[in-house]
């Protein structure tokens, strides 16, 4: 079996906030404690691990790749429709980073920041 990615994860400063905003965008909470949670966006994709840390100095990250710091630096999650997403989400996430965008390579995309700063992009191919 070819290697898969299992999990991504990403240090927050409010796992209560993280959770709830990750439900908003329509992901399954799968595991969830005071100390950390796994939410998943498909049945059979990679789980979000999302995990508090005690440390309230953020770092900001920003759109513009080349200029962040050392870390985890996104999460793409690939979607069906960008433009409905996008629609469907905007009311309840205000962490949008811009409407959607078409990109040279290839990907239709929306941003959004989660309540500690993490950066999520919702992705649709446009060549299949």
């Amino acid at each position: 079996m070819p290697p898969t990615v299992d999990n991504i994860g990403t240090a927050v400063t409010d796992l209560d906030a993280a959770v709830s905003f990750y439900e908003q965008l329509g992901f399954e909470v799968e595991r969830y404690s005071s100390e950390e949670a796994a939410v998943r966006p498909a049945p059979e994709s990679a789980s979000l691990y999302v995990f508090e840390i005690d440390n309230e100095t953020t770092t900001h990250r920003d759109a513009e790749l080349f200029d962040n710091p050392v870390g985890i630096d996104h999460v793409s999650v690939r979607v069906e429709d960008v433009d409905q997403t996008y629609r469907n989400r905007k009311e309840d996430v205000a962490f949008f980073l811009e409407p959607t965008t078409d990109e040279d390579w290839g990907l239709r995309m929306a941003g959004v920041h989660d309540p500690s700063g993490n950066v999520l992009y919702f992705i649709e191919h446009q060549n299949g």
